[in-house]
């Protein structure tokens, strides 16, 4: 990363603190880092001069994105919490300063240990038509819908119980496919937490659940031996609807959204 000019920081604090002053449900670190309509001078990657190919620009925001949920846990404790959060010159400049280490240490990261990666599980014709499906008994994937719908993830040391509650303190994350197949979706989470990319929760699941991994690549598919996965086809009624719903009343049970979801 180039010398930072005294003219981009300031820029950079400026788009801080907009970033302090959005509703909580819309200040996401990923819009700040990336999106390039972000007001008022766009996102911090550009202001700051981050040149790097795109296909490890969307990596190195959600490499950025995760140490910042970890230096500020606060910014993800709810509205409440946020609403609090006193967005002073020191917390901007605190802010400003992670996000900087963040970038140097995201862009030195290596990425390409596990990018051919693929899981070694046996295929398995192990029918879902209800319950949990193990991830190691979900490699060829034909037991799964071909049509949009809702699917969610759990992350269990043993078998979460058979019987799917989408609100148990196992689910790590509830999604849906729209306008491509549930396998297709569920294909793309795989991909990203191998190191590849079209799936934000998936690189989420790579950064938070399989760091400890990352130096020994027949290790680093044992972290998804604890993953399970159940779908459901959407007949009536819109995915997303259902799926803003389930968030809303996890949120509202466990006071945060599944550790996966960065949006409701």
């Amino acid at each position: 990363m180039n010398k930072v000019s005294e003219e981009q920081l300031g820029l950079a604090r400026q788009a801080i603190l907009h970033f302090g002053n959005l509703s909580y449900d819309r200040a996401t670190w990923e819009r700040l880092l990336t999106n390039p309509s972000f007001q008022p001078h766009g996102c911090l990657l550009d202001i700051l001069g981050v040149n790097v190919s795109d296909g490890s620009r969307e990596q190195i925001a959600l490499d950025i994105a995760s140490d910042l949920r970890i230096r500020f846990p606060e910014f993800t404790r709810g509205a409440a919490a946020w609403k609090r959060k006193d967005w002073s010159n020191n917390v901007v400049d605190h802010v400003l300063l992670a996000i900087l280490e963040s970038i140097e240490r995201a862009i030195a990261r290596p990425r390409l240990a596990v990018k051919t990666l693929e899981l070694a599980y046996e295929p398995s014709e192990f029918p879902q038509t209800s319950g949990w499906m193990p991830w190691r008994l979900f490699r060829n994937r034909f037991p799964v819908s071909r049509r949009p719908g809702l699917y969610i993830l759990a992350y269990s040391d043993g078998a979460p119980e058979q019987t799917v509650d989408p609100l148990s303190d196992k689910v790590i994350y509830i999604g849906i496919a729209e306008d491509q197949s549930t396998g297709t979706r569920l294909s793309q989470f795989e991909n990203s937490a191998l190191g590849k990319t079209g799936h934000s929760a998936g690189w989420t699941f790579r950064l938070e659940l399989l760091q400890k991994y990352y130096d020994n690549n027949a290790e680093l598919l044992r972290g998804f031996h604890n993953l399970y996965c159940s779908w459901l086809e959407v007949t009536d009624g819109k995915p997303r609807d259902i799926e803003r719903q389930l968030i809303h009343d996890y949120r509202s049970k466990w006071g945060a959204r599944p550790f996966l979801n960065r949006q409701d």
